[in-house]
């Protein structure tokens, strides 16, 4: 069958399969919104920032005093927290404050529709292609099972995703203080991310990237200003035991580099080796475009941080998008499909996450080599409506 009829059905057939998929992750997630609110990282997010307004934030991180706030809030919706390991940074505790200052339910309302309206612009503005593939991208994205977790416990990442979409889109039209404005906001769940600002200065984007630096310097200086310096000490030791111990702070086992080596020196060489990969391939293509570097920035921080979660792995999603811009060839189309269905077999026992991490390896090598093609906004590409 000539490839230009083939494609059509195949594209048929993704989306009659994903369908189904999809509206069994939103409903399903609706359903454990309501039934479930204790079982959310948002009630995780709520409670530390509770503490934080009503003993100070400096006390954020105290083990006991988490515990009675944590049991008093989880007895008022209906089941126990998961007491995991308090390692939300002080940006995120601060984020969430406003919100914690109002009821919970009107508050987890709040939070979702922010973080649903989050993913629907970052796919309004970045998402490749006609608007048919562009809604099949949407509903693909929905599909995914960790994205169907995530959108139920509030998790962080949709923000942080959105915010180097939207960076994106703001740079492809110049406008780089507002990139570096939205690109704060990484700063949530850093280590997703923590590359892209490198990759901002090293092509060039010096007033994005200034922009960035400045205002997270500000951030940071307040972050130590509200949990002082005890505080921030304590949070510096917890990051620092994160490499040594990940299964202690339920970070999930094998979906990074230094993960699957096992973590400890290992997993710190194995970060540095990604790092330096990622690194040099950005510089690598740094007069080719935006789309390359910012994809294998996304990919080489997801690949060599310690600490992830089953919903991070959108953030590779956002990647793929890009990476798709730059008009790839059929096999590595091909790579990124695979990819897809990895993230959601990762979470079957009988797999598991290596073949993923493996796939992300060797995509960020195949992007380092790979010779893009100049990317040039079209009318695939909308401005917001």
């Amino acid at each position: 069958m000539p490839r230009l009829k083939r494609r059509p059905l195949l594209f048929a057939a993704a989306m009659g399969a994903l369908l189904p998929l999809a509206a069994v992750e939103l409903v399903g997630a609706a359903t454990r919104v309501v039934q479930r609110p204790y079982d959310s990282d948002f009630a995780q997010y709520y409670g530390i920032s509770l503490i934080g307004l009503q003993s100070g934030f400096s006390r954020i991180y105290e083990e006991a005093l988490r515990i009675r706030v944590y049991a008093n809030l989880g007895s008022s919706l209906g089941g126990p927290l998961p007491f995991f390991p308090a390692i939300e940074p002080p940006t995120l505790v601060l984020f969430i404050a406003p919100l914690a200052a109002l009821p919970f339910p009107l508050a987890y309302g709040i939070w979702l529709a922010l973080i649903s309206g989050s993913v629907l612009l970052a796919w309004r503005l970045a998402a490749p292609g006609d608007p048919l593939r562009r809604a099949g991208h949407l509903l693909a994205l929905v599909a995914l099972l960790p994205v169907g977790l995530g959108l139920f416990v509030g998790q962080a990442i949709f923000i942080v995703f959105a915010s180097v979409l939207v960076s994106w889109w703001l740079l492809r039209r110049g406008r780089d203080v507002e990139a570096g404005i939205v690109l704060l906001l990484i700063l949530l769940k850093p280590q997703e991310a923590v590359l892209v600002p490198l990759a901002l200065l090293m092509v060039g984007r010096f007033r994005a990237f200034v922009t960035w630096a400045a205002g997270a310097v500000v951030i940071a200086a307040g972050s130590l200003a509200a949990v002082g310096l005890h505080g921030a000490a304590t949070y510096a030791a917890l990051l620092a035991s994160i490499s040594n111990h990940p299964q202690v702070y339920w970070s999930v086992r094998d979906l990074s580099a230094p993960s699957l080596v096992g973590g400890g020196d290992a997993g710190l060489v194995a970060s540095a080796v990604v790092v330096v990969v990622a690194l040099l391939a950005i510089w690598v293509h740094r007069d080719g475009g935006l789309e390359l570097p910012l994809a294998i920035a996304v990919v080489g921080s997801l690949t060599a941080t310690p600490y992830l979660h089953e919903p991070d792995t959108v953030m590779l999603v956002a990647a793929a998008w890009l990476y798709l811009r730059t008009k790839p060839p059929d096999w590595a189309v091909a790579y990124l499909v695979l990819g897809y269905v990895l993230i959601d077999l990762g979470q079957a026992p009988a797999v598991g996450w290596a073949p993923l991490v493996v796939l992300e390896a060797l995509w960020l090598l195949a992007m380092a080599v790979w010779r893009q093609r100049p990317v040039v906004l079209s009318e695939a590409s909308p401005a917001p409506v």
